[in-house]
């Protein structure tokens, strides 16, 4: 009997450091994926940045250079209940805001 659970013991230990081992990969290889240079801004919330982070998000996933986290995570140092109604609008063809909020999307996305 004491073998069986020092048997079990070992598989868990040498399963659990396989596992360590595999999700270190895996989260280098998404770090070298989603890494970026950029450097946010000081006046992230500035109305021209506001401009320059709708313009970025409204580019295809794999040409954006990430300015709605700079944007976001600087309004949500100011307003955290705010974050969940910043919109875009004032850039949108026809005056209203984008469906989903980016903001609300980003914060949902750190949150996992």
């Amino acid at each position: 009997m004491a073998a069986l659970n020092w048997t079990i013991a070992i598989i868990l230990m040498v399963a659990s450091l396989l596992g360590m081992v595999y999700f270190k990969v895996e989260t280098d290889k998404l770090k070298e994926k989603f890494a970026t240079d950029y450097v946010c801004p000081k006046d992230s919330l500035s109305d021209e940045f506001k401009e320059m982070t709708y313009i970025d998000q409204s580019k295809d996933e794999e040409e954006r250079a990430g300015l709605l986290h700079c944007y976001c995570s600087a309004y949500l140092s100011k307003d955290t209940q705010g974050i969940f109604n910043v919109n875009f609008k004032e850039y949108t063809e026809d005056g209203k805001p984008e469906d989903p909020l980016f903001c609300y999307s980003w914060l949902k996305n750190q949150a996992v």
